[in-house]
């Protein structure tokens, strides 16, 4: 774990204007959260998927974000620098993503980033959940001058995080991106690794729920209600077996028991979003 959060390190003048929103954030709560107790195994990953603003002033620093990636190792994989991945063998992968403003056809292109020139983001709709609602976790990220180095990183809350999911799964492609797995399945199963880590954590979540569920992003609760309700029905029940599938196979289990088990904690969840909608 510390080795792939040692590109943390290299970005931790940044870290303060930056969340980390995918598949890392399950890992850090298990490992260095506020919780006692953390009972799921997790899907690894060795993308992070950070979100950057677009607007607002930044600190003075040494060298640009672009600059400190290329120092670290990283270039862009594509001309709109949205992507950056570092060489093999050691081969690691950065997603800068941000919260979509404008027209509905400007949603999921990559835009450039004014206050980091050379760099650009994926416009995402749903991103403003995870950027209002974080909290700070101290991380390991490595020996520096013979010491282990801890950076402070930003995460959604775990309501923000599971409730981003369960709004946006629907939309993300149901085919695997290249060699990897379907999308909607993988951030089911992110839902269900929560769920399962434990009453200390789902406690939390429902308090995070509440507490989203009390601001302007109430819409945000009744479309994951809605979305939950469907996955546990005929109309998006595809996603859920390709996630029973995963989890079968990452916990070498028969599908028949990974079904149940998804079908239970989809339940759970939504029993919480639709008591946090007041429906």
């Amino acid at each position: 774990m510390i080795r792939q959060a040692s590109v943390l390190w290299h970005l931790r003048d940044f870290l303060p204007e930056l969340v980390l929103i995918g598949g890392w954030v399950p890992h850090l709560y298990r490992m260095y959260g506020p919780f006692t107790e953390w009972r799921s195994d997790l899907a690894f990953t060795e993308e992070f998927d950070l979100l950057v603003e677009t607007r607002g002033a930044t600190a003075t620093r040494p060298q640009s974000l672009a600059a400190t990636l290329s120092e670290a190792g990283f270039s862009p994989v594509d001309e709109g620098a949205a992507v950056w991945q570092s060489a093999a063998p050691a081969s690691q992968r950065i997603e800068f993503m941000t919260p979509h403003r404008g027209v509905a056809r400007s949603v999921a292109i990559v835009v450039r980033l004014e206050e980091h020139p050379g760099m650009g983001a994926l416009a995402l709709e749903g991103l403003d959940l995870l950027r209002d609602f974080t909290v700070e976790i101290d991380v390991p990220a490595g020996m520096q001058a013979d010491q282990l180095a801890t950076v402070r990183v930003r995460v959604p809350t775990v309501g923000a995080y599971i409730l981003s999911k369960a709004v946006t799964f629907p939309r993300r492609p149901a085919e695997a991106v290249g060699a990897g797995q379907p999308r909607r399945a993988k951030d089911i199963l992110y839902m269900r690794d929560i769920l399962s880590a434990g009453p200390e954590v789902v406690e939390k979540l429902e308090q995070d729920v509440h507490t989203i569920a009390a601001t302007h992003h109430r819409a945000a609760v009744r479309t994951a209600r809605s979305n939950v309700y469907l996955l546990l029905r005929r109309a998006m029940s595809g996603n859920l077996m390709e996630s029973a599938e995963m989890l079968a196979e990452r916990d070498r289990i028969s599908q028949t028991s990974a079904r149940a088990d998804l079908e239970g904690h989809m339940t759970d969840l939504h029993e919480i979003l639709e008591k946090a909608s007041g429906e």
